[in-house]
């Protein structure tokens, strides 16, 4: 999944891929690995990323990548001045009106990064 479309998936998309990498997960461990556990559970007890955990590890890549060679592809944002060891700068998210809008990796993608960078600075 491209990091263009990651923020637009549905609820129904993500529900449809998780079932077919349950019933991958099935066919190669068999079918007592889901006997009382989540589709989370199974994961951490094989060492295995989580969809939602993939995804926003393949985003935060794509978009520190486009940091270094397109840095105007995500402007910085001009009211903050970086975190205290000066070392980051949060990206600048542009305002949305729509759902849809809001969901589009022009906003998801900067979104994303500063709640990594908020995350990994507490």
């Amino acid at each position: 999944m491209a990091p263009a479309f990651t923020g637009a998936l549905t609820l129904n998309h993500i529900k449809s891929i998780e079932r077919v990498q349950k019933g991958y997960l099935s066919c190669i461990f068999g079918q007592g690995i889901f006997l009382n556990k989540s589709y989370i559970d199974v994961c951490k007890s094989l060492g295995i990323k989580t969809l939602k955990e993939r995804r926003n590890a393949m985003c935060l890549k794509f978009v520190k990548q486009s940091l270094k060679h397109h840095p105007s592809l995500f402007p910085v944002a001009s009211n903050h001045k970086g975190t205290r060891q000066g070392k980051f700068s949060l990206l600048k998210v542009a305002q949305c009106k729509t759902k849809r809008y809001a969901n589009s990796a022009r906003v998801y993608l900067p979104r994303l990064y500063n709640l990594s960078l908020i995350k990994k600075s507490n």
